[in-house]
């Protein structure tokens, strides 16, 4: 890990902005995000930059998420997705969405994706 991952994640911690997902002891799993009304502020945005949201909001726009793929636990995403939306629900009530871009292997494209919950 680099300085300047090292300093986001610790800026995105800071702020409240970081859920790590720990299981039997272990970091298995952290998303960054934001609480908006525009993703496209934040799509657009450095990755490594750390803005300001709104936490009133009523979209979660999920910055980065890194897991750890260990072929013996198929299910850590999963896990991972539900307890993330749980505590969105729980510590932003006014967001009504999550949403997030990927990269599409197969069409070569950027795509968003988004998820009522």
């Amino acid at each position: 890990m680099t300085d300047t991952d090292k300093k986001y994640y610790n800026a995105m911690l800071g702020k409240g902005r970081l859920f790590p997902y720990i299981k039997d002891d272990t970091l298995k799993c952290f998303i960054t995000f934001y609480i908006t009304d525009d993703i496209d502020r934040y799509a657009k945005a450095y990755p490594w930059e750390v803005l300001e949201d709104d936490c009133f909001g009523h979209t979660c726009y999920i910055s980065q998420m890194l897991t750890d793929k260990k072929p013996d636990n198929p299910k850590l995403s999963f896990d991972a997705w539900s307890r993330f939306k749980i505590y969105i629900k729980v510590s932003f009530p006014t967001v009504q969405s999550i949403c997030w871009k990927r990269w599409d292997k197969k069409s070569k494209v950027l795509k968003y994706y988004k998820k009522e919950i």
